[in-house]
């Protein structure tokens, strides 16, 4: 039961900041002035990632720890998801960070904001099992 709270406290964090950065922050981005751009991306990569990589390193372990230790099935699709969580961020969104870091693309910003539906709805269906699991 211990890590099952730790699992939902770092997915309840990491829902947190998603719906944060998919409903503020990315779309902020399309109001950032283009001589301002290459400032502001780094910063915003830089620091991002200071907050974002801790919570999913540890999420991903916690639920690496579980998956391997018999959940049950709800549980088996709650530590599934943040396996998918790294492959989203390191196959889509790095490399869309990437492309924004050689310059602002307004093409480029709404595809990372749409694209960014998949790990807010992820997180939060991962957040709704956990929850239930805690409940039931």
């Amino acid at each position: 039961m211990t890590l099952l709270l730790i699992h939902l406290g770092l997915t309840a964090a990491l829902f947190g900041l998603i719906w944060t950065i998919q409903l503020v922050h990315y779309p902020a981005f399309h109001f950032v002035a283009r001589e301002q751009w290459s400032r502001f991306h780094a910063m915003h990569t830089r620091k991002i990632t200071f907050i974002v990589f801790p919570l999913m390193l540890s999420e991903l372990g916690i639920a690496l720890w579980q998956l391997f230790h018999g959940p049950a099935p709800l549980l088996l699709i709650a530590c599934c998801i943040p396996i998918l969580q790294w492959c989203l961020t390191a196959f889509l969104f790095i490399p869309l960070h990437h492309k924004l870091s050689d310059g602002k693309d307004d093409s480029v910003i709404a595809r990372t904001v749409n694209l960014n539906w998949l790990r807010t709805v992820f997180w939060s269906v991962e957040l709704a099992l956990l929850v239930f699991l805690i409940v039931k």
